[in-house]
């Protein structure tokens, strides 16, 4: 095979197995006076076992990509795709253990941070009231990861010395509950709306479950089964398209005429895009998102990701963007090889 042959190779496969979860950026705000972690462990060691809890108010924000379509009313689906934030715990948890002559440890749980992702987007939600505009998901769809933090356990067990410390951020503690066990929510109201634009506010409601054991001496004789759960509330206000993102010439389809708008927009300055995904500025992520989407049509009706009908989710090898690929590999290797020695 030679060098442009493979080249074409190599192009096709990756524009075949590109893929992007649709929906537009919306980061929630967690509101600490509402959400909260309870960490429950309970401290093995033979026949002995004592437990002990306490619970910290917790704050920062949940990252997500959410697809409720272009049109009104919402839809019946929607998706809602977890891509990061942080949720950080406020407080200090503080855990005793002691059974007389036999175990005397104290635990702290110290700066505990933690994630949400889900892996296998995008994420589902079900219409479950039209009237108050509540969404509904299974938790089993997203993973919760605590990742920063340390836990430190000291004192002695059954006459042994208890002198441990772990560093979540090397050994993170994650999970989540099996499908259909914890259910949680997404409200949304429609605050105002023109001609480019729906406004809503958001609520969300994110259950927490984690059940993790965790060995607290070099023998593993003595194992902390560590529970955390809790909620997080949190809320957004945000505006979706009401056409179809990155349909940059409005034509209600995502196609090459939509690169050239892009690629003008750029090359003037532009602040502004008709159909952006990300409004406020126009640049690369603009390109990328056009790109991965390419072949989109308004108006299919398609479950969880709206009314976005995807004809194909990237131009077909034999298209125009891999015969534009192919003019420029043949353009460098001609170059190239006019360079080289004879």
């Amino acid at each position: 095979m030679n060098g442009r042959a493979a080249l074409a190779v190599v192009l096709m496969f990756a524009l075949a197995t590109t893929a992007h979860a649709v929906g537009v950026p919306v980061d929630f705000l967690i509101d600490s006076n509402s959400s909260n972690f309870l960490v429950d462990v309970t401290a093995h060691s033979g026949l002995l076992s004592v437990s002990d809890s306490d619970s910290t108010s917790v704050s920062g924000s949940i990252e997500t990509l959410l697809d409720i379509g272009t049109g009104s009313p919402l839809p019946p689906t929607a998706g809602l795709t977890v891509t990061g934030g942080r949720i950080n715990a406020d407080d200090t948890i503080s855990l005793a253990f002691n059974i007389f002559l036999l175990l005397d440890v104290d635990v702290l749980v110290d700066n505990i941070s933690a994630t949400i992702q889900t892996p296998m987007p995008p994420g589902t939600m079900t219409l479950v009231n039209p009237t108050t505009g509540e969404y509904q998901f299974d938790l089993a769809e997203h993973e919760f990861t605590v990742d920063q933090g340390t836990i430190t356990a000291t004192g002695s067990a059954l006459g042994n010395p208890v002198d441990e410390f772990i560093d979540l951020a090397a050994e993170p503690v994650s999970g989540g509950p099996d499908p259909g066990e914890f259910i949680g929510s997404l409200t949304l109201a429609e605050t105002a709306s023109d001609a480019t634009s729906r406004s809503f506010h958001g609520d969300l409601f994110f259950p927490v479950d984690i059940l993790e054991d965790v060995p607290l001496n070099d023998a593993g004789t003595l194992v902390a089964t560590v529970s955390i759960t809790g909620s997080l509330v949190a809320a957004a206000d945000f505006s979706m398209p009401l056409g179809l993102p990155g349909d940059y010439n409005g034509n209600d389809a995502i196609d090459a005429a939509d690169y050239s708008t892009w690629r003008d927009a750029m090359t003037a300055g532009a602040s502004t895009l008709l159909n952006d995904p990300t409004p406020g500025s126009v640049d690369e992520t603009d390109f990328e998102y056009w790109r991965v989407h390419f072949g989109e049509t308004l108006g299919g009706g398609a479950g969880a990701t709206g009314p976005a009908s995807v004809a194909a989710a990237v131009p077909e090898p034999s298209g125009w963007l891999l015969m534009l690929f192919g003019v420029v590999a043949l353009q460098r290797w001609a170059t190239i090889r006019f360079l080289a020695p004879a």
